[in-house]
């Protein structure tokens, strides 16, 4: 409410004067000057405002910046990641064969100790 009556001011002044209100005459000449000197409070503001939504506009732009290389970054920690768990598995498979592998030479080596026991036993 106050703003609108800021803005309608200017105009209220003009319409007094035309509006057949002469109790209070005001010469053109201070009508204009008080209509220039709203529109100058007006003119600032607007600049000022305008000034305001760039900035947060650049902050905006810098914000989603930031956004994207952080999401760049998670992906790039998710492949490493997911190779990671790759090479492991591989290197799990490979761990139980040798494991299977050695299982298996113990064996024969525990069937070679039986047999050459033996044969010297002869």
């Amino acid at each position: 409410n106050e703003l609108l009556k800021n803005i309608l001011s200017p105009f209220g002044i003009v319409a007094k004067k035309y509006s057949g209100d002469g109790n209070k005459e005001i010469s053109t000449k201070n009508e204009l000057n008080e209509v220039y000197i709203e529109n100058e409070r007006f003119s600032k503001r607007n600049k000022e405002m305008s000034r305001e939504i760039e900035d947060l506009q650049d902050e905006n732009r810098k914000l989603r910046k930031s956004i994207d290389e952080k999401h760049d970054d998670q992906d790039d920690l998710e492949s490493d990641l997911n190779k990671i768990k790759r090479e492991t598995k591989q290197l799990q498979i490979q761990n139980d064969k040798l494991s299977q592998d050695l299982k298996e030479y113990k064996a024969a080596c525990e069937g070679y100790e039986l047999e050459i026991a033996r044969l010297k036993n002869k």
